[in-house]
């Protein structure tokens, strides 16, 4: 096992590289700016009040959100928006997320030999968060999970951590929007001692291409392919309190603030500002 510099894992054109998608990206993008200018124009249709009031808030939120959103494609567009890169000499697991535009010179990719994994697997995870209108939604997370032939050293523990804070620079948006947005997608985690696991597809994970089928068929060719694991939790409001942390740190972890803020408001009766703060803080010491 090796930890090097993000600037010094340059992509050559070789091997599988897995990324996040970019048609998936630009498909959302343009599904969200659809509904911003399609749900006024259908409210006035329909006679719902006043048209101006809402061309005005969804204008507002047009100029709030969108900006990010954009952001977000270009971030898919980069030439760093890679995830896991499948050579001949080994595999190499890029733990710094595609959105972080802090500096480059961080170690950030964990390279493997082959010789050092037992074996890969896809890890199926299922579980539920509170829905917007009360009731659950159903998540199902897939990852690619890698057992290695030793414990994770201290060093990968270490270099993890510290991508999670890393002090992303200011973008001004219109010459008048300020944004300093924190990462909010963190795919790579260290479940045991022998474990890597990576986020695919599914909660916060993003859309990972190509799929976690056809990735395990390229590594079949190297290394020995475990039988898928499923795990599935119990519904959100019948989690025990233990389960309940369980759950919070997790999603904290993987980078999923706002459903871990909304189990504290939900279950623990936190207000908004409190539950924010207790995830921040939480943040802070993983």
């Amino acid at each position: 096992m090796r930890i090097v510099r993000y600037c010094d894992a340059t992509l050559d054109g070789s091997g599988l590289v897995c990324r996040q998608g970019r048609l998936h990206g630009a498909v959302g993008l343009v599904l969200f700016s659809l509904i911003l200018v399609g749900a006024p124009i259908l409210w006035w249709r329909i006679g719902f009040g006043d048209p101006r009031i809402y061309c005005i808030v969804f204008a507002l939120l047009a100029v709030l959100v969108i900006p990010i959103l954009i952001g977000d494609f270009r971030a898919r567009l980069r030439a760093g928006n890679w995830l896991v890169w499948i050579r001949h000499d080994g595999l190499w697991i890029n733990f710094r997320s595609y959105q972080d535009q802090s500096s480059l010179d961080a170690l950030a990719v964990v390279q493997l030999d082959y010789e050092e994994i037992v074996a890969v697997s896809q890890d199926v995870e299922i579980y539920s968060t509170p829905g917007s209108k009360g009731g659950s939604v159903r998540q199902k997370l897939q990852s690619l999970e890698i057992r290695l032939t030793h414990s994770i050293t201290s060093e990968l523990e270490a270099a993890l951590s510290a991508t999670r804070h890393h002090a992303q620079p200011e973008r001004v948006y219109l010459g008048l929007i300020r944004v300093k947005s924190g990462v909010s997608h963190f795919p790579v985690s260290l479940p045991a001692a022998d474990v890597i696991r990576v986020a695919w597809r599914g909660g916060s994970a993003g859309w990972v291409t190509p799929s976690l089928r056809k990735t395990l068929v390229e590594l079949a060719q190297r290394v020995a392919v475990a039988e898928t694991s499923r795990r599935s939790h119990p519904d959100w409001s019948k989690l025990s309190d233990a389960d309940l942390d369980d759950r919070i740190l997790e999603l904290t972890r993987s980078g999923n603030r706002m459903d871990a803020i909304d189990l504290l408001v939900r279950r623990r009766g936190y207000s908004t500002t409190k539950a924010h703060q207790y995830v921040e803080e939480l943040s802070s010491r993983i």
